[in-house]
């Protein structure tokens, strides 16, 4: 798929999870995630009468920046991990 075959919404995804490449599994996780949000936001655009482009412009739009989305992703999942290094063993297993 060229660039110019991207969707919107694709390019938005691929954005927003950028800050994730380090782990694939949990990328393509947030992005099926991200990508229910924008259909349901883009479906909810179609109800108030957008069609097409228009819809999923104005689902996108309500998702917020990408690239803020994806600085924000990245700084939880960094906290997370750090949360995860400095539990005790025990509480690990609990």
């Amino acid at each position: 798929m060229s660039t110019s075959d991207k969707s919107a919404t694709d390019s938005f995804l691929e954005t927003a999870s950028a800050g994730l490449a380090g782990d694939r599994e949990l990328q393509l996780d947030v992005r099926a995630e991200l990508r229910t949000h924008v259909e349901e936001r883009r479906r909810d655009a179609e109800v108030s009468g957008l069609s097409g482009a228009a819809a999923e412009a104005e689902a996108l739009k309500a998702m917020g920046e990408p690239l803020e989305l994806a600085d924000t992703l990245a700084a939880a999942r960094k906290s997370s991990m750090r949360e995860l290094v400095h539990e005790p063993m025990n509480t690990l297993s609990t």
